[in-house]
């Protein structure tokens, strides 16, 4: 019986509501509704509560479900009774409601794309906001050239008797409280990272469309800069800790508050005592460094900017482009490398120990079919066939002195290319060379680790434990 009261009292609301509020208060509940939907997709976990969360948003959809049915009723209603006639104030009402809700309606969705392109172009916090301020501006200057109320002239506040005026004051209105919501953001944030770091040196990163990048600003720390799935999933994580072994907390704007991360991700900040209090409002200028230097599994690393290098963490790897038996950079040019010679030009670097060298390493299962094929260039050779698949392959091992692989080489019958990768103090390195290489795959393994070993500023302080993802 509860249930059908979901369904029978928003229905019976929308039956008893006067033809006239129909229309606002319909947009006012599906407003309401898509606030309470969205802010369900926000939850982290299906289990972090909330007042709709689970059962209850559940019971949400079917109550919006007996509204619309009310609605439609209505509607049927309307098309074979025409309306009474209503007092010019109560009709002028009701059409400056729907115009308002329009107006803050379009201002919250073109404040919302316009955050997102400008944080595309510049990357910049106090720029964007700079951009809808004047967004807010040109919304109220132009609204009565695209919708003229008409020639007579009256005072300012009383276009709120005209629907343009609503629509003009409305949206700028609305805009200016979206500015104001994302600067008070920054104080809360500030306060939420001094609690996450209980008085331990930390730092924060935000999500760019590069990934995750320092802050820089305190602008950074807004709510229009603070915007997941850019090149991240968090909106702004926080790292404290240590340089070795930090621990990581991610921003959540429904608790407001940094929350515990199993996630994690290279250390690029350095790590102060108030970190978030003594952020500048512009970035000083500082010498450019085009290169990456962060910290992950246990040790401090520099990839010059001609390597093209990146990181990311659990597993903990770092990545470069390379080329040629010494593994020098790719030449320079003017224009970006082309996908599939970045591709075949790809250095991985595990940081942990992994079972598996690599993901095509193969064993007899009903998948594949190895078969022993003797030896080569000191290396066991096996001949690898895969279901459904009628190009052979050979799979090559070496071992270590216990009897673990420690080489692995995965080369086509018919090929140019062989995939290549090796394990040397509990680090995986793994990359593609030509074929015609594959002879010298003890020096081109020397040459991978030597190059390696450059990029290492601080190398791991323990020995690499085993992978966990």
């Amino acid at each position: 019986m509860e249930l059908f009261s979901f369904v029978l009292v928003p229905l019976a609301l929308a039956l008893v509501i006067p033809r006239l509020w129909l229309v606002p208060c319909t947009f006012l509940v599906l407003l309401a509704f898509t606030g309470l939907w969205v802010d369900e997709q926000r939850m982290q976990c299906a289990s972090c509560g909330g007042p709709f969360s689970g059962l209850g948003l559940a019971l949400l959809v079917i109550a919006v479900a007996g509204f619309i049915i009310g609605v439609a009723v209505r509607a049927l209603i309307a098309f074979f009774r025409p309306a009474r006639k209503s007092a010019p104030g109560q009709a002028r009402a009701a059409k400056l409601l729907t115009w308002a809700l329009v107006s803050a309606t379009m201002a919250v969705l073109v404040t919302g794309l316009a955050v997102v392109l400008l944080n595309k172009m510049f990357d910049s916090g106090w720029l964007t906001h700079l951009g809808i301020c004047l967004l807010a501006v040109a919304w109220f200057c132009w609204t009565p050239f695209f919708w003229p109320k008409g020639s007579e002239a009256e005072p300012v506040w009383r276009s709120l008797l005209h629907p343009a005026g609503v629509f003009r004051w409305i949206g700028a209105v609305a805009v200016f409280f979206l500015v104001a919501w994302s600067v008070r953001v920054i104080a809360a944030t500030q306060e939420a990272a001094e609690l996450a770091a209980v008085d331990h040196p930390y730092c924060l990163t935000i999500s760019t469309e590069k990934g995750q990048r320092p802050v820089q600003t305190f602008w950074d720390l807004s709510g229009f800069s603070m915007q997941a799935d850019r090149g991240s999933s968090r909106h702004a994580a926080l790292v404290t800790g240590g340089v070795r072994a930090p621990v990581w907390f991610y921003w959540s704007y429904r608790r407001g508050a940094f929350e515990p991360d199993f996630m994690g991700w290279p250390l690029t900040c350095e790590l102060q005592s108030g970190f978030a209090k003594n952020l500048p409002a512009v970035q000083p200028v500082s010498a450019a460094d085009p290169g990456r230097s962060f910290w992950l599994g246990r040790g401090q690393w520099y990839i010059p900017a001609d390597y093209r290098g990146g990181a990311r963490d659990q597993p903990p790897v770092l990545s470069f482009h390379a080329q040629g038996k010494d593994f020098e950079p790719l030449p320079a040019s003017p224009q970006s490398p082309a996908i599939v010679d970045l591709i075949q030009a790809e250095v991985s670097v595990t940081l942990c120990d992994l079972e598996n060298l690599h993901v095509w390493q193969t064993r007899n299962d009903v998948n594949y079919k190895v078969e022993p094929a003797g030896t080569e260039a000191g290396l066991e050779k096996q001949s690898v066939e895969s279901r459904g698949s009628l190009r052979r392959e050979f799979q090559y091992v070496g071992r270590d002195e216990t009897g673990r692989i420690s080489t692995w080489m995965m080369c086509p019958q018919s090929g140019n290319t062989c995939r290549h990768a090796f394990r040397r103090e509990g680090v995986v390195v793994a990359f593609q060379r030509p074929s015609s290489q594959f002879a010298e795959w003890r020096e081109i393994e020397d040459a991978a680790w030597k190059r390696v070993k450059t990029f290492a500023v601080e190398w791991p302080d323990a020995e690499p434990q085993s992978c966990k993802s």
